[in-house]
């Protein structure tokens, strides 16, 4: 996981290869040499349990550039240089690994809806404050957008972390951690005195919890559904 930490930016790095196939010869061969807000939010809380919260630090400010943009544009990816448009290329010239095309380059899931990122991202602020890490004001900011952000959106559709190339639906996973976002900014608000609408916070909650009991539990299976 450090070998992913790109220096210049302070972006973790997802993965350093394109299309390698989940099964040789099949059509599923992504890029992933770009920074996933979620795979780098668990990357951080790993980091953090360890006690490498001077690791994590430049990547925190990695995220504070794109902070002023969120709620309203917050994407599932960016470059590692911090570049926000990535757009995705067939390259038709290349065979792929042991003829497994097609070969690609960029993502498109850059475009998607995912609202599970609001939840990631709030575990890990959690776990860095945890961890001793100071929270300054850029940072409570940036917990303040991503927390409004969850209020806000938890009732649309969205990809989810599956990342469908189809149409959105509501995704269980993907209320929950929108659940998880509220819930981790109000301990962090309430642990650093914040003077926030605790009230209104809870109440966004609240609903979340029982809007996914109520449809995101199937009592003939026993078990949670993936969406609605």
């Amino acid at each position: 996981l450090h070998q992913l930490l790109y220096a210049p930016s302070g972006a973790i790095c997802a993965a350093v290869t394109t299309s390698l196939p989940s099964k040789i010869g099949g059509p599923r061969n992504w890029d992933y040499r770009f920074c996933w807000l979620r795979d780098a939010a668990f990357t951080l809380d790993v980091f953090h349990r360890l006690g490498h919260t001077a690791d994590t630090s430049p990547f925190l400010g990695w995220l504070s550039h794109f902070s002023a943009s969120f709620p309203d544009e917050l994407h599932t990816l960016y470059g590692i240089g911090c570049e926000t448009e990535v757009q995705e290329h067939v390259l038709d010239h290349l065979e792929g690994y042991r003829g497994s095309r097609p070969v690609r380059i960029g993502n498109a899931a850059s475009k998607q809806v995912q609202l599970d990122v609001y939840g990631e991202l709030l575990l890990a602020l959690a776990s860095y404050y945890r961890a001793g890490g100071y929270i300054d004001d850029s940072l409570w900011s940036l917990v303040e957008r991503l927390i409004e952000g969850a209020v806000a959106n938890w009732c649309l559709p969205d990809h989810g972390i599956w990342e469908v190339r189809g149409e959105q639906r509501h995704f269980v996973y993907s209320k929950v951690m929108c659940w998880v976002a509220v819930d981790r900014g109000l301990r962090l608000a309430q642990a650093l005195g914040k003077p926030v609408d605790l009230a209104r916070w809870r109440q966004a909650r609240e609903a979340i919890r029982a809007d996914v009991l109520a449809n995101g539990f199937n009592p003939k299976l026993g078990a949670f559904v993936q969406s609605y």
